[in-house]
């Protein structure tokens, strides 16, 4: 019988890890938050785990002896919900350790949101605003790497487990009560995408910043050159900007140098290792070895035979109009830029802007109808006499 300290902080064996994660298992359910650095490095530094399993609130030390493999396999088994807020980096950390996406996330951030508690709310705020819980917390740029870990930053890290299944069940019970809980699930499911944890090497080169001042030959270019930044960046767990600068890649691109003479003359460039300077050259030369109708286009603005900028404006008010309507944070929906994009689809061809974001899935449900209807010219909107607010009304 595993003997546990019922006053411990801490897990502090793989036998009792196991059973904690056994009972996650059992109650169908895991409060999780990690802590890392990662300002300087490529891959983001484990430094602590949290985990809530039933009442219990501890700490994992991923830095001491405790095998974290229990909890891994817990993270990728769908019939336990891990309960997590805002946790793009914690689950792109575990993705990176498993190889694979966790499953069957519940992000409490989320869930306020489309609750109509406001987009991207702190944990400490939506503590306060669901539960009346006022934390103090004031550790959150600590040194987490550093130890022994004080009692002051033990305390913050387990508070922040603490109350997950408290906003878990409040949260549920409001979406249900708003008929909005398959819009989350839909929305969490992302959170199973391969794609959202990895881009494909061939396509880096399209998150450089001002690619669009190259022309097709400079972007074939600038493919290579980011697949080597970021097979360095790795190498040397540095991040990206810090092997070479966007700018220094478009540059270096534009110039398409044939000798390290060249290639030294470009501004920012740090770099004066022989060897990584000739890979550079070699990149440079991949790129101007692709064939030509094979190298990216500039990306341009699709040309439509009318001018789709009223339109815009008018959708983006409908838009706002809508969420407003709906209580939900328009940025949770979309943006000016899905918009301008709906638009110019259905101005290019109408039946192509069927399968836009903003008409599919619970967005669909909540403003593609009557942005749709505005665009076939069923629907308009004008201002209330009385209120002033605007109001949408039906066209003859």
């Amino acid at each position: 019988m595993l003997e546990i300290d019922p006053n411990a902080r801490y897990v502090e064996s793989d036998p009792h890890l196991e059973v904690l994660c056994d009972q996650a298992r059992y109650e169908r359910r895991i409060g999780v938050d990690l802590e890392f650095i990662r300002q300087s490095t490529y891959f983001a530094k484990l430094a602590l785990v949290q985990i809530a399993v039933g009442e219990q609130h501890l700490l994992i030390d991923p830095l001491g002896d405790v095998d974290l493999g229990p909890l891994e396999s817990v993270m990728l088994d769908p019939g336990v919900c891990k309960v997590l807020h805002a946790p793009s980096q914690d689950l792109e950390i575990f993705f990176h350790r498993l190889g694979e996406p966790p499953r069957n996330i519940f992000d409490t951030q989320m869930a306020a949101a489309m609750a109509g508690l406001g987009h991207q709310a702190s944990y400490s705020s939506l503590v306060s605003m669901v539960l009346g819980v006022e934390l103090r917390h004031s550790e959150g740029f600590t040194d987490w790497l550093r130890r022994p870990l004080t009692g002051t930053q033990e305390a913050y890290a387990l508070d922040d487990v603490r109350h997950l299944f408290a906003l878990q069940e409040r949260l549920t019970e409001q979406l249900e009560q708003m008929g909005r809980m398959s819009w989350f699930v839909e929305e969490c499911s992302q959170y199973e995408e391969l794609d959202r944890y990895r881009t494909p090497p061939e396509e880096l080169f399209t998150q450089v910043k001002s690619r669009n001042k190259l022309n097709p030959r400079g972007l074939a270019i600038l493919r290579e050159l980011a697949i080597w930044r970021e097979e360095e960046a790795m190498r040397q767990d540095r991040p990206r900007r810090r092997v070479l600068l966007d700018e220094v890649l478009v540059e270096i691109a534009r110039r398409a140098p044939s000798d390290v003479k060249t290639l030294k003359r470009v501004r920012e460039l740090r770099i004066r290792d022989q060897g990584a300077l000739n890979s550079l050259l070699d990149a440079v030369k991949r790129g101007q070895e692709v064939p030509r109708d094979d190298c990216p286009r500039p990306r341009r603005r699709t040309r439509v035979s009318r001018d789709p900028s009223l339109a815009v404006s008018m959708l983006k008010t409908a838009f706002k109009v809508q969420c407003d309507r709906q209580n939900i944070a328009p940025a949770m929906v979309g943006n000016a830029s899905d918009i301008e994009r709906l638009v110019r689809r259905y101005f290019d061809d109408p039946e192509r802007s069927e399968g836009d974001p903003l008409l599919k899935g619970w967005r669909g449900d909540l403003v593609g109808g009557i942005l749709l209807e505005i665009l076939t010219g069923e629907v308009g909107l004008h201002l209330d006499p009385e209120s002033g607010a605007p109001e949408f009304h039906e066209l003859e």
